[in-house]
């Protein structure tokens, strides 16, 4: 995932600042993402498949791009653990974590800290979604498509919330009509008026051509 990728025709938000910057505009903030992310301390990635994030409280939560999570203690004994497959903290079958009192979605955290590694930001979160793009955000929707969930950053990119919205209205439906799972952009404004088309053999025409398939 590029810093601050953006699907095709969001407006990027300005201006964009440093992550030191950014915690010295929201460390008061009304708006409960803006402030969490501006109580991190540090982000860094654990090889390929995780992220450690640590708060300015000391405690901290390793995310695996795979939808597990373990949260620590200030000091470093394990306070939670979770996989896939156990209880979590749904909303609308998205992964919903509860860190430093205020909630937050698994990919929106993760698209966040990708942020802060990359050290650009905007000046507020509150705007914009972490749409994921093949449509495993969603834990439910994920098994649906018979695809793990996939909250890897290249799987993500920020949008608006309407772009979000034509996003998740096509997932299910595209995997019936193609026979296959793709990864796409949520303002792909080519594939959705060939999809609005009702051309199905222009529709797998063009995704086999141009997306990446997952399944």
């Amino acid at each position: 995932m590029n810093t601050l990728q953006f699907s095709k025709t969001s407006k990027a938000p300005k201006p964009i600042v440093c992550f030191n910057c950014f915690k010295a505009l929201n460390a008061n903030s009304n708006n409960g993402i803006d402030a969490l992310v501006a109580s991190i301390s540090s982000v860094v990635y654990q090889g390929n498949n995780s992220m450690y994030i640590v708060f300015n409280t000391g405690k901290s939560i390793e995310l695996d791009f795979n939808g597990g999570y373990t949260k620590y203690r200030r000091n470093g004994t394990v306070a939670n653990q979770c996989s896939i497959s156990t209880e979590m903290r749904l909303e609308n079958g998205h992964i919903q974590l509860k860190i430093e009192d205020k909630t937050i979605l698994m990919e929106r955290l993760v698209a966040i800290c990708h942020d802060i590694i990359n050290d650009k930001m905007p000046t507020s979160y509150k705007d914009w979604v972490a749409n994921v793009m093949d449509g495993s955000g969603s834990v439910l929707t994920a098994s649906k498509l018979g695809i793990p969930v996939n909250y890897h950053p290249d799987n993500i990119e920020w949008c608006t919330r309407p772009e979000n919205s034509v996003h998740g209205s096509m997932i299910i439906e595209m995997e019936k009509r193609t026979g296959h799972v793709y990864r796409y952009s949520a303002n792909d404004r080519i594939l959705r008026n060939i999809f609005l088309k009702n051309d199905n053999v222009e529709l797998r025409n063009y995704c086999q051509n141009n997306l990446t398939k997952i399944r």
